[in-house]
């Protein structure tokens, strides 16, 4: 419930304005000093894998000497350096860490769930209530009729009219595929417009499934009539970052045909099985081999659709 929740958080703040400390129903904030790791120990020590210290007698963005971004950065997904001998890897990129000084950000962080005020009732948090309640609500409800649809499926793209409606803060949802985040994403489009307006959704395939189940997403969106809305695919690493094994890793170069997962893998099973029950969208994931430069912003985008 962790994705869904932190959805929750920020639609509860987006809502009201001017709410600089993050006042929200389902979760007590705090400040902290936070910033996500960009390389490795031992610190401090150029081996020529980090730009930001190569050479240098003072670090780039005056970076702290020996602090978190000073160290080995991960050469690729098999970087010797990050595996040990029958244990597991010791690499920390991409890691969310609380530190201290020049380094860090300062960031209103959810500190601790709100307990449901209700003393008796089953669910012991207030969001439990809020989330049940916005996905039950008759509004922005699924477009689908399993008992009538196949085989009688028409391939329409619903686009809904908003002309007429005065729009809440523009989202885009940058989201994993585990099953968490297709719960938040429910979510989002359960929400009214006038709250959130989800403008775009861009998928990083780095968590327990890959990025074969892109097309699951069109498929939610088309179940939910909101066809008007486009999905970019990212890469698993970031640009030129390919395995060297495995090339086609972050791309959609995918077999479309998926089976049911084998068991051992939860999210993954989910989400392959599930895509055998969901509505089928008429768009679909396809190779673009080429993106203008605008669309290329920390990582490859590849599957916007144009219709």
């Amino acid at each position: 419930m962790w994705d869904s929740f932190m959805v929750g958080v920020a639609v509860s703040i987006m809502s009201k304005p001017y709410n600089y400390k993050g006042e929200n129903e389902f979760s007590e904030m705090e400040y902290m000093n936070i910033t996500v790791v960009t390389s490795n120990k031992p610190y401090g020590i150029s081996d020529g894998s980090n730009p930001l210290i190569n050479g240098l007698n003072v670090p780039k963005f005056n970076l702290e000497k020996g602090g978190v971004h000073s160290g080995h950065i991960q050469q690729g997904l098999r970087d010797p350096l990050c595996f040990v001998k029958n244990g597991k890897g010791k690499c920390q990129d991409g890691y969310t860490k609380e530190v201290h000084g020049p380094d860090s950000v300062r960031v209103l962080v959810a500190a601790k769930a709100k307990p449901n005020l209700d003393v008796g009732s089953s669910l012991d948090r207030e969001y439990f209530i809020n989330f049940l309640n916005v996905l039950n609500q008759p509004q922005q409800a699924g477009k689908y009729n399993f008992t009538t649809q196949f085989p009688y499926y028409k391939e329409v793209t619903y686009k809904p009219d908003f002309h007429n409606k005065l729009l809440g803060k523009p989202v885009v949802f940058d989201m994993d595929m585990s099953a968490g985040d297709f719960l938040a994403l429910f979510y989002l489009l359960k929400v009214p417009v006038q709250v959130i307006d989800l403008k775009a959704i861009i998928v990083s395939p780095t968590g327990w499934a890959n990025a074969a189940t892109i097309d699951i997403i069109y498929d939610i969106l088309h179940m939910m009539g909101r066809d008007d809305i486009p999905v970019g695919l990212g890469d698993v690493f970031a640009t030129n970052q390919t395995d060297p094994i495995l090339p086609v890793v972050g791309d959609c170069k995918y077999v479309k045909a998926i089976p049911h997962g084998s068991g051992r893998y939860l999210d993954s099973d989910t989400l392959y099985g599930l895509a055998r029950y969901l509505p089928r969208s008429p768009r679909r994931c396809v190779l673009v081999t080429s993106m203008p430069e605008s669309i290329s912003v920390m990582t490859t985008l590849r599957c916007i659709i144009d219709y």
